[in-house]
């Protein structure tokens, strides 16, 4: 898998406001970033971040440019119209969100350990399994689980995505989790993530999944899951559009089809 790279050596793309020193996830637009200067070099997950929306950038363009080849201009709209349909109808957590508390849980208010399962990605080079948590009214604290590296290289940093089922049986993304480790090929251990995930009041979680979401290998590479990998584990249906297809459906939006052709006709 090649290094990410951007117009210029040394420089990746990146959605302002996703990648942020803090962890801060919101979208918003495109710009340029030397991922290798201060302070971001000494961050390994905003690197991570930064990488990954470069990469997702690239798999979606090129998807929607190729499905314009194939399918023309129909196939490309009505792939537009079901990609809206899908950020409507996806369930959210209101506007106070999901707060991520980082650090050991002091507070040991009673709660239950729940055993979650994971989705598993076609070509992922990580295989997680064995996963619990303790859940304590609206708060997930301390998920723990098992990995194993399926690849044929060393991986220093994986992130996990967390899916909960409140009592209303919606199921959302809550976050985006990274963990820091060394796993030579083949080679398996625990990774415990010290944080909590707290849900607005109201919320009472029924049960929760995880994927992986984005490996970085020890030589600077990354794995991100392919749209075809993110259809099969029917993940599409819940996890929300990279900024990239956020700002293409955008262009559609505001420009309609026509628009939005000529815009993939610049890459």
């Amino acid at each position: 898998m090649a290094r990410v790279r951007g117009p210029h050596e040394g420089e990746v793309a990146y959605e302002a406001g996703s990648c942020g020193p803090g962890g801060s996830y919101s979208f918003g637009g495109f710009y340029w970033l030397r991922i290798m200067g201060p302070p971001f070099a000494k961050a390994p997950g905003h690197r991570l971040c930064v990488a990954t929306r470069s990469l997702e950038a690239r798999r979606d363009r090129k998807y929607f440019k190729t499905l314009l080849e194939t399918a023309g201009r129909d196939g490309l709209q009505k792939e537009m119209l079901d990609g809206l349909a899908r950020q409507a109808d996806r369930p959210q957590f209101g506007a106070q969100g999901v707060q991520i508390v980082r650090g050991r849980t002091t507070n040991i208010e009673p709660g239950r350990e729940v055993q979650f399962a994971f989705l598993q990605l076609p070509d992922a080079p990580i295989e997680p399994s064995a996963g619990l948590a303790r859940i304590a009214a609206n708060e997930v604290r301390a998920p723990r689980l098992q990995v194993r590296n399926t690849s044929n290289r060393p991986i220093r940093h994986l992130e996990i995505g967390w899916i909960v089922k409140d009592q209303r049986g919606q199921e959302m993304v809550a976050a985006s989790l990274p963990s820091d480790l060394a796993l030579a090929p083949g080679a398996s251990s625990q990774v415990l993530q010290e944080a909590s995930m707290k849900f607005p009041q109201g919320t009472a979680i029924q049960s929760m999944s995880g994927f992986v979401s984005s490996v970085e290998f020890a030589d600077g590479s990354f794995w991100i899951p392919s749209r075809t990998a993110l259809g099969a584990a029917n993940l599409r249906r819940v996890v929300a559009p990279s900024p990239e297809e956020e700002r293409l459906l955008q262009i559609y939006r505001k420009k309609g089809i026509g628009g939005l052709v000529e815009e993939l006709k610049k890459f």
